[in-house]
């Protein structure tokens, strides 16, 4: 750190230098000195007020002072002098009860110069009864009766308003104390009032923004200078806008435009506003279109109210698409936030319902003609498929073994003591076999069996196998059929002779 840099406080002679480096000014004796040398530097209580606060700097430099009441305010070493003219006018000054001062170096004090001002309008203890900064001036009538308090002003000129003139009107700004001048806000139009200090205008469109309102937003487009900014909406979408934050709350108007894109095609419009009651405010919609011949501009809403408000748009009579250039403005104003609001534009196209019950029973028709010849081609397969199951079985069946066995059907009395097997299957130890035999039914009493009924069964029995028996069989050869061998049953087949 350059200590070379640092000055000591008895060598600053204005108090934000005296504050900033870490000193205290005194207001009484103009000078800056340590913090902790108050007692030493004054040891006789010159020094009345002081301070260590830059920010409260102006308010101890009593010729920064505007107001008779802040001039007092400020300690017993400012003052203020009227200018004479009932109005309030006047200046703050240094000084005591005994008059205006001005600083003697030589002395290191305050003297009395009344050349600054005359004694008869120095105040020091109280004000002027009126007091208007020099706008307006107050009833003498009302100065005699109440002369022991501020007079309220009767009227209030340059463009001033408040009990004592002391503020400018809405639509200007500046400091208007002491015959300060109100300015108009500069807002390009979009704006009927502004920061009544700074004139930062507080702009009434949404979409446009600027200290002067003197550009638009993003997703807006428009020039504010000549004439607005407008949000520029999609076909076929629903937009909402929700206007209730704080940079809503002068918002009073919202514009839109839009361009249709599809031709031959009608255009169908919605708008729904939603806020407090009898505050959703009015709508203006205007078409710009080729279509209108020399006056292309026509008005179709004219301050319509914004509830809920439809519209649709025949493209018989407009000329729409990207090359017609037909554009929508809509224009929504006087209304108050907090405020919701949906708009949208829809190209739908209209229902033919002659063609679309044309197409409708065209394509059912396709479609029974379809599900037809499908069913078709089903059959054609499970007939197929039947055939070659069918082809198969016979294939299996025609190679089984099998043999021939001839059946006297005619009554034999000495057959029926001795009747032969028709086929006989020994099983694998050849002790046993399946013996079977045909066996005519009953017909009850009758010649013949009745019809739908069979007069023949095969009856099957399991039978031990006799010695004698057993020499009678004959193991039958092995089958080849189809280039393949058949494998050895478990129980042999042989038929009667």
């Amino acid at each position: 750190m350059d200590v070379s840099a640092c000055k000591p406080c008895s060598l600053i002679s204005t108090c934000s230098e005296c504050t900033k480096n870490g000193c205290f000014w005194c207001a009484t004796t103009q000078d800056c000195f340590d913090q902790n040398a108050l007692v030493l530097s004054h040891s006789y209580g010159q020094c009345i007020q002081w301070t260590g606060n830059s920010e409260e700097c102006s308010l101890l430099d009593c010729p920064s002072i505007l107001t008779c009441d802040g001039c007092l305010l400020a300690g017993p070493n400012c003052g203020w002098c009227d200018d004479g003219s009932g109005t309030g006018l006047g200046h703050c000054m240094y000084g005591s009860t005994n008059g205006p001062a001005v600083w003697n170096e030589e002395r290191n004090a305050y003297e009395v110069d009344f050349g600054l001002c005359p004694l008869a309008s120095w105040y020091v203890t109280s004000c002027p009864a009126c007091q208007c900064n020099g706008h307006g001036f107050c009833s003498n009538e009302t100065a005699e009766e109440e002369s022991t308090e501020l007079l309220k002003c009767l009227s209030c000129a340059n463009r001033t308003t408040g009990a004592h003139c002391e503020r400018c009107i809405e639509g200007y700004y500046g400091n208007a104390l002491n015959g300060g001048v109100c300015t108009a806000c500069e807002c390009n139009g979009q704006a009927t009032h502004c920061d009544p200090f700074h004139g930062q205008c507080y702009c009434n469109t949404k979409g446009v923004s600027g200290y002067n309102c003197d550009k638009c937003e993003q997703k807006y487009i428009g020039d504010p200078r000549n004439q607005t900014c407008f949000y520029e909406l999609t076909v076929d979408f629903v937009f909402t806008f929700n206007l209730n934050g704080e940079d809503d709350a002068h918002i009073t108007r919202i514009n839109f435009v839009t361009r249709p894109p599809k031709e031959n095609t009608d255009v169908s419009f919605k708008l729904t506003c939603t806020g407090l009651l009898n505050s959703q405010g009015k709508v203006n919609l205007t078409v710009f279109s080729g279509a209108f011949g020399n006056n292309r501009l026509r008005r179709f809403l004219i301050g319509s109210a914004c509830h809920e408000v439809e519209r649709r748009f025949s493209a018989e009579e407009f000329l729409f698409g990207t090359d017609a250039n037909t554009t929508f403005f809509v224009f929504l104003y006087d209304f108050k936030t907090p405020m919701i609001i949906q708009i949208s534009f829809a190209q739908t196209p209209s229902v033919d319902w002659m063609k679309f019950f044309i197409t409708f029973a065209l394509c059912f028709f396709i479609l029974l003609v379809v599900a037809f010849a499908l069913w078709k081609i089903k059959q054609r397969f499970d007939l197929y498929r039947r055939r070659q199951r069918l082809f198969v079985e016979m294939a299996q069946m025609a190679s089984r073994p099998f043999g021939v066995v001839q059946l006297q059907l005619t009554p034999d009395a000495s057959q029926f003591r001795n009747p032969r097997p028709i086929a006989i299957e020994p099983c694998n130890d050849y002790r046993a076999a399946v013996v079977t035999f045909a066996v005519r039914l009953p017909t009850g009493g009758q010649k013949f069996v009745p019809d739908g009924q069979t007069g023949l069964a095969v009856a099957s029995a399991l039978c031990t196998v006799t010695p004698a028996q057993l020499a009678q069989l004959q193991t039958p050869p092995l089958v080849v059929q189809r280039k393949r061998k058949l494998k050895r049953p478990s129980c042999l087949f042989l038929s009667s002779s």
